[in-house]
């Protein structure tokens, strides 16, 4: 019969220092060891409650005679024989022994017990689902990463030595890696080399930093796009799979009676026998994730019989199971769609609960261990990661339906404790946190591109707080505002979340978090048609009647010109303008004010000059039209750079002027700059960014300033640059 290899002796862990959870194949002269450790029994209560095996096989050899005891425990620990015989004697080298699964129908592992007899031995052995045939070659390894190029390359040469060796050669058929990061992986010495071993089974992803939640669903699609593929292993880039386990999860995910999202137990990197937890479980009275009931973290199991704690026997379901490792089915995401775009953290939560709704299992396989750091000492509770912590736990909370009163005293009381230790930063996170929930769903996907950006942000801003009085009673408002909101936040997020883990509303993240295409610096500056060269960033906050008053009608069809509407109330009725004039729309999810919304704007912009604009032009009183810029109505005065050639120099007023001035002293706000000439190191035709928040410009200088610059907001007191390339003032140039 056909079978293929679920378990045994692992001789080399892949962390080295883990050897004590495989035991050694040395066996002494007359000494007796038995085979009943972590990485070297085999789970056989898992395999009889959750597939449909029913036959494993023993398959032991050994350099010298031994005499060998099957032995297997129930889910109490207690022991029996169940089989025994000989290997390594004349005739028979080799000791094949079919063991019935229904031996741990209750729970409880089996092993070889090796009685050496009178000389010392070398002894190898594996276990077999007898009758289960995979297909071959129909697993998938998803691996995101951002800027961990030695995790990545470690991990591929793990793979690729599993393929060269057989582990897993007949179980891998593609290795996906997700490149997120500012430096492509591509350009890491040691690249050419995995790529070479892993030749046509690795595919290379590059696309912008969408998180963990991007970065897998990413590995999903690009994977299951495969029809050969049936099962996808989602591994962090800095987690450290063991080969043979992997293979073994793979194998269980095939034999499991019903779609089953099968995880490996994550060890600790810095003290590799530790175990972190048997499984995770959500406490639905508090709605966070725990450990299954009676189980302990962080456990050390070097030289542990798998007998040695109770906890150890039963075969155990979870809720979910964490992206370190986990192997999923193709018909989870057919019955259940894609992960939503939380960015990180909760996402492989929510994801695990939505497949359980749908009737997929989670089951974690002791065996499949991976190797990953311990979330001790990352401060994901006082930085950035905090933010998506309670934003996403709110949210899958939201979607489950359940009652906010328990959950909310608990945001407030760890917003109190940040409020009380003088963290603004952390406090201002969680207040980010609940405002973008109460926002609504409009954020899913939208801001997915931009998620880490605005978490940073939230709580840089925060350096100059208010009192933390004012802060803790800020959050207190909002939670308010939150709780009583709940049932139609709720009805709000179900419904929006149908449409965000579709296959379609993903490919549209992906295009736009595509890597953009390079150009030259001769491609740059040089004009063609429908280039965009003025970029305008107006920023509303319930400006919806200045905005139509003053802003319809911009756009003349030629490309030259785009206005981004940048919108810190996130009026369904901005954004409906915006669409209808052709602008570029984007939402804030709440008021995080106008430096922090012009900087986000100025991100999008793609024009060679940008211009920051109120929604409503200080001093305009009459129609822009009739502001002095000729006969085209154009509604914002323009900058220029005075080294530009006449064809580069915008057609504003008088042919080729170097600026266009509002007709009123006070109507132009920000104060018009001019950028010197000198940004590019031979060429001073290269185009030049004028206004908005520059990158380290080589050197600017105020322009000359009109009769009516000479106030308290003269042009000239806003420059601070200098050769060095430090900051200019808030309206400075940016080379490009």
């Amino acid at each position: 019969m056909v079978s293929v290899r679920i378990g045994g002796l692992v001789r080399e862990p892949v962390v080295a220092q883990a050897r004590s959870l495989t035991g050694s194949p040395h066996v002494s002269a007359g000494a007796r060891v038995a085979f009943d450790r972590w990485l070297a029994a085999l789970p056989l209560g898992y395999w009889a409650r959750f597939t449909t095996l029913e036959t494993v096989r023993l398959q032991l050899s050994s350099t010298a005679p031994v005499d060998v005891t099957v032995v297997a425990s129930d889910a109490a620990g207690r022991v029996r024989t169940v089989a025994s015989g000989e290997a390594g004697v004349a005739g028979a080298p080799d000791l094949v022994i079919d063991v019935p699964v229904s031996a741990c129908a209750g729970g409880g592992w089996v092993w070889p017990e090796v009685q050496a007899r009178t000389e010392a031995a070398e002894v190898s052995f594996g276990w077999y689902a007898v009758g289960v045939a995979p297909p071959a070659r129909s697993l998938a390894v998803a691996v995101p990463t951002f800027d961990r190029h030695d995790a990545v390359l470690r991990q591929l040469d793990v793979l690729a030595a599993a393929l060269e060796d057989g582990v897993l050669d007949d179980v891998v058929g593609l290795v996906v890696v997700i490149d997120q990061g500012s430096v492509p992986v591509t350009d890491a010495p040691g690249w050419p080399q995995a790529a070479a071993r892993l030749g046509d089974r690795l595919r290379h992803v590059r696309q912008g930093n969408l998180g963990g939640s991007g970065g897998f669903t990413r590995g999903l699609v690009e994977a299951f796009a495969n029809p050969t593929i049936e099962h996808v292993a989602l591994i962090d880039d800095d987690a450290f799979p063991q080969p043979e386990g992997l293979a073994s999860a793979w194998a269980f995910a095939q034999a499991t009676a019903r779609p089953t999202i099968v995880g490996g137990h994550m060890f600790d990197a810095a003290r590799p026998t530790v175990l972190y937890r048997l499984g995770e479980v959500l406490d639905r009275r508090r709605f966070t994730w725990t450990s299954l009931s009676g189980t302990p973290r962080n456990c050390d199991l070097a030289d542990q019989p798998v007998t040695r704690h109770r906890w150890m026997g039963p075969a155990r379901e979870v809720d979910f199971q964490p992206w370190w490792l986990a192997v999923v089915p193709r018909e989870a995401v057919d019955s259940t769609g894609l992960p939503l775009p939380f960015f990180l953290k909760w996402d492989d939560v929510e994801f695990g609960l939505r497949a359980g709704r749908s009737g997929v299992a989670s089951v974690v396989l002791p065996g499949a261990a991976v190797w990953h750091d311990a979330w001790t000492g990352k401060a994901n509770e006082t930085t950035w990661p905090a933010y998506f912590l309670l934003r996403n736990r709110i949210v899958t909370a939201l979607l489950l339906g359940h009652r906010p009163w328990l959950l909310a005293a608990e945001w407030l009381a760890v917003s109190a404790r940040h409020a009380l230790r003088r963290e603004p930063g952390a406090l201002a996170l969680r207040r980010a946190a609940l405002q973008d929930v109460l926002a609504g769903p409009a954020w899913l996907h939208r801001d997915l591109p931009t998620a880490r950006h605005r978490a940073q942000e939230a709580a840089v801003r925060e350096a100059v707080a208010p009192h933390p009085l004012s802060s803790a009673l800020s959050t207190l408002a909002v939670s308010g505002r939150l709780v009583a909101a709940w049932s139609r936040l709720g009805a709000a997020y179900r419904s929006a979340a149908r449409e965000a883990t579709t296959l379609e509303a993903w490919q549209r993240t992906f295009a736009q978090a595509a890597e953009p295409a390079g150009a030259t610096d001769a491609e740059s500056a040089a004009p063609h048609p429908g280039r965009v060269r003025w970029s305008i960033v107006v920023v509303s906050y319930h400006s919806l009647a200045m905005l139509e008053k003053y802003w319809r009608g911009l756009l003349d069809g030629s490309g030259e010109v785009e206005v981004i509407i940048v919108d810190n109330a996130d009026q369904p009725s901005v954004e409906a303008f915006a669409r209808a004039e052709g602008y570029t729309y984007l939402s804030m999810g709440t008021n995080l004010g106008l430096s922090t919304a012009n900087n986000r704007g100025a991100d999008l912009a793609r024009g060679d000059y940008l211009l920051v604009r109120e929604p409503r032009p200080r001093g305009a009183r009459r129609r822009p039209a009739d502001a002095g810029c000729g006969d085209r109505p154009h509604r914002w005065h323009r900058h220029a750079a005075p080294g530009l050639p006449r064809r580069h120099t915008p057609e504003c007023g008088p042919r080729g002027s170097r600026s266009c001035w509002p007709s009123s002293p006070t109507a132009g706000w920000p104060r018009p700059a001019r950028c010197s000439a000198t940004c590019g190191p031979s060429d001073p035709t290269r185009a030049v960014r004028c206004g908005g928040w520059p990158a380290e410009p080589r050197r600017c200088q105020p322009g000359p300033s009109p009769s009516w610059a000479a106030g308290p907001r003269s042009t000239s007191s806003t420059w601070r640059t200098s050769s060095s390339g430090s900051a200019p003032g808030p309206w400075g140039c940016r080379c490009r």
